[in-house]
């Protein structure tokens, strides 16, 4: 982890969003995704993405069904030391999307898991994948090639990039950071998140909160009272008492990015 001093969250570091097709992402002098910068006041960010509107205080988390099983949809034997291994995946519903349907790299910087049978107990980190439709196979192109060989009996688990096009956070994703500046959406844009230290978070409308209580997220992208269900994930502990003229609170964050 990258560790930086610079003061304040205002300045270059934390400029506004920026498009792909900005000059910044075209001479790559923007940070990959995922880099994280930590501040000696406890605060931590973290570089994402998102294609959604997103004001600053939102709850951002890692997209809809985060992982989705493969069983048996290996085209074809995969050698020891291959990087493109090429699934059946005409069937297949992948991060609550269409069936069988995926743009090309949608998977990029992901993750391909062996769960059972040949090859099982690696992970490999995908570096991109084949536009798929209803009726064809999905090429993963990975970084480093099998470990140990797949068969079409494999069985793994694709899980989705956790900082690539998040998502605004709601009481059953994982929370990933809280947006430190708007994004318009629609294209992909990229911009720093806070996951660590304390930030200001939007917070549900009609909502009490109250000073040390803990604080979750819920599906209006805020936070609302953590012992509201067994499922919610939480985000931090509340630095100050909500009233109903209150719209955002401070809080101490603990996402863990």
């Amino acid at each position: 982890m990258q560790r930086v001093q610079k003061g304040t969250i205002s300045g270059s570091v934390f400029a506004d969003e920026r498009l792909s097709t900005s000059e910044d992402y075209k001479t790559s002098r923007m940070p990959p995704i995922g880099q994280k910068v930590e501040f000696d006041d406890g605060r931590g960010f973290v570089f994402v993405s998102s294609t959604i509107a997103l004001l600053a205080g939102n709850v951002v988390a890692s997209a809809t069904a985060l992982a989705t099983s493969i069983d048996n949809l290996i085209a074809a034997t995969e050698p020891i030391g291959e990087k493109e291994i090429v699934m059946t995946t005409a069937g297949v519903t992948f991060f609550g999307g269409t069936i069988g349907v995926n743009a090309a790299d949608r998977f990029a910087e992901g993750y391909l898991v062996t769960t059972d049978d040949a090859g099982e107990g690696y992970m490999y980190r995908i570096k991109g994948n084949t536009v798929s439709t209803a009726a064809t196979t999905t090429t993963f192109t990975l970084y480093d090639g099998l470990k140990v060989a797949l068969t079409t009996s494999s069985d793994v688990f694709i899980l989705g990039p956790k900082y690539r096009k998040v998502v605004q956070g709601t009481a059953t994703l994982s929370p990933v950071a809280i947006a430190t500046v708007p994004c318009t959406g629609t294209s992909e844009y990229f911009f720093w998140a806070q996951y660590k230290g304390v930030a200001p978070v939007t917070i549900q409308t009609g909502t009490s909160l109250a000073i040390g209580v803990p604080a979750v997220a819920s599906s209006s992208g805020g936070v609302k009272i953590a012992a509201a269900a067994a499922s919610d994930v939480p985000v931090g502990i509340c630095m100050a008492t909500s009233t109903t003229a209150t719209a955002t609170i401070p809080i101490d964050l603990r996402i863990g990015g």
